[in-house]
């Protein structure tokens, strides 16, 4: 196929006519652009994505219209066939909801084949099933990017490329993208709440104690604002509560401002981890976590009961916070 020309595309819907204010093509990273496709075009791939049916064609231009999209020009072309072969359209895409949540998804994915004089040759779908079908987001009058975003993505993106993720950013990140994918609320929490503790969890017991007195250390730390002990304590209580099967109820206003603190503390981490070293080098080492947020424990001693067993005085310890 040396004769063709080659580019995976994911196409951010809308189901109005809203204009992007990015200027197309923005260049974002070698080879890859937020660009606008032409009307024929992601016709073309909202009609390839979209399953026929039989004796059926749904048409997608009803109710989705393009926003913009997420092009890569000339990737690796090994397999021809292989939307995305190098995984850089999927990882620029979950960089950008580090920047800004957006519910921009592989629904309408595809590796787009096309002639020398541009005619069309082929669309193949890409990751147009599965847990990357969807996205979802809390605030739905902002999925958007910005332009302000776009050139936030850039250097993200550059800096990611020059400097790769390590562990336990990756973890962090890759716990919060599964989030995004998911709708319901109760799998998102404990998502959110296991990437938050992939970052400040540095000792085996004591678990409670390191989530409530860290998070609010770390969520000042990382600009996404002071928050209370308390509200720290109600989102890992609501954590353990999912994680052992009990339901979360009614999202009331307060939990679901819980859920988006939460949210936002993480991803507001993973992006200050990938532009300052500094702060990467801090969260990859335990002890300096330990001597920057030491856990105290004078509120909740292991606390001492006496009883008798046949006249044996006997001492209990209990130690309410080990899980």
């Amino acid at each position: 196929m040396s004769n063709k020309k080659i580019l995976d595309v994911v196409v951010q819907t809308t189901p109005n006519n809203n204009l992007s204010e990015i200027k197309n093509p923005f260049k974002l990273c070698n080879n890859i652009y937020i660009d606008t496709l032409s009307r024929e075009l992601y016709d073309r791939i909202f009609e390839a994505c979209e399953p026929p049916g039989y004796g059926y064609s749904p048409d997608c231009r009803v109710y989705r219209q393009q926003l913009y999209s997420f092009v890569h020009y000339n990737p690796p072309s090994v397999n021809n066939f292989q939307w995305d072969s190098d995984q850089r359209l999927q990882r620029c895409i979950a960089l950008s909801r580090i920047i800004h949540p957006t519910s921009i998804s592989f629904k309408y994915a595809a590796r787009v084949i096309k002639n020398q004089d541009d005619s069309l040759h082929k669309i193949i779908p890409g990751l147009v099933s599965g847990p990357g079908a969807h996205a979802f987001v809390v605030d739905t009058d902002s999925n958007y990017l910005t332009k302000s975003n776009a050139e936030d993505l850039k250097k993200l993106i550059e800096t990611c490329e020059n400097k790769p993720l390590k562990d336990p950013i990756t973890r962090a990140m890759w716990y919060l993208e599964y989030a995004f994918r998911c709708f319901e609320v109760d799998v998102r929490w404990n998502l959110v709440a296991i990437g938050l503790e992939a970052l400040i969890h540095t000792d085996r017991h004591s678990s409670t104690k390191q989530f409530v007195q860290r998070v609010p250390k770390l969520s000042k730390d990382v600009g996404a604002g002071t928050i209370e002990e308390a509200d720290a304590e109600e989102m890992y209580d609501l954590r353990s509560s999912l994680a052992h099967g009990q339901g979360l109820g009614d999202l009331t206003p307060n939990r679901k401002t819980l859920y988006e603190k939460m949210e936002t503390i993480l991803r507001l981490t993973i992006r200050k981890s990938i532009l300052e070293q500094s702060f990467n080098y801090f969260l990859s080492d335990k002890d300096e976590i330990r001597n920057k947020w030491p856990i105290c424990n004078e509120n909740n001693k292991n606390k001492k009961t006496r009883g008798s067993l046949k006249g044996i005085d006997t001492e209990v310890k209990r130690d309410e916070d080990r899980l």
